[in-house]
């Protein structure tokens, strides 16, 4: 049986943020099976998170993405975690830029 994805109740938009930044960091450039989770969670709970930490993943991320580029040629070695991490990061990078473009346009 599918398990039920769920909302998690986050407190203030303060809580939230640590929240989301501390999964983000511990599994970002982990080699460990816990990225799909946390990029899962995160984009459930993005009502809860402010522009700010939006602007935040997108500027951690974009640094990493240049940092990849510039130091990684091998295709076995990525400061993405596991190789195959890195293809799901960058569309969670570009779920995050479509998400900061939507917010941005509903304020104009």
């Amino acid at each position: 049986m599918k398990q039920k994805s769920s909302v998690i109740d986050c407190g203030t938009s303060s809580d939230a943020k640590i929240a989301v930044m501390s999964m983000f960091r511990y599994a970002f450039g982990r080699r460990t099976y816990v990225p799909s989770a946390i990029i899962r969670i995160i984009k459930l709970n993005a009502k809860s998170l402010d522009d700010t930490t939006l602007n935040l993943l997108n500027r951690e991320l974009s640094e990493a993405a240049e940092e990849y580029e510039r130091l990684y040629k091998d295709e076995n070695q990525s400061n993405y975690g596991d190789h195959y991490d890195r293809a799901e990061w960058l569309a969670f990078h570009e779920w995050v830029k479509i998400e900061i473009a939507k917010r941005k346009k509903a304020k104009d």
